[in-house]
């Protein structure tokens, strides 16, 4: 069994932008994945629909159960006034639920 499995996945905005179409995707467990490509190639719109946050137009995604995703995302600006350091950021990737 796949840690992630996505079919055929489309996601179209609202728009009508179309941001992805037919993405197949197999990441097998214990394996790791990066997402490289332009700027507007869907990246985070992949990543936005792997974790749920947004709904495909069609398609499917399956996660084998207890699957833990993470996502730090982009900002244009960074605030500097953010009361934590770097190592304490870094290490909240290692909290536990």
């Amino acid at each position: 069994m796949h840690a992630l499995s996505v079919r055929q996945l489309i996601k179209v905005y609202a728009n009508g932008v179309q941001a992805l179409a037919g993405i197949d995707l197999d990441v097998p467990r214990g394996d790791f994945c990066a997402l490289l490509g332009p700027n507007g190639g869907g990246k985070s719109t992949l990543v936005r629909l792997l974790l749920g946050l947004l709904r495909p137009a069609s398609g499917t995604i399956e996660r084998r159960p207890r699957l833990r995703l993470g996502y730090v995302p982009q900002f244009p600006a960074f605030d500097r006034h953010f009361p934590v350091r770097l190592e304490e950021m870094i290490l909240q990737g290692r909290l536990r639920d």
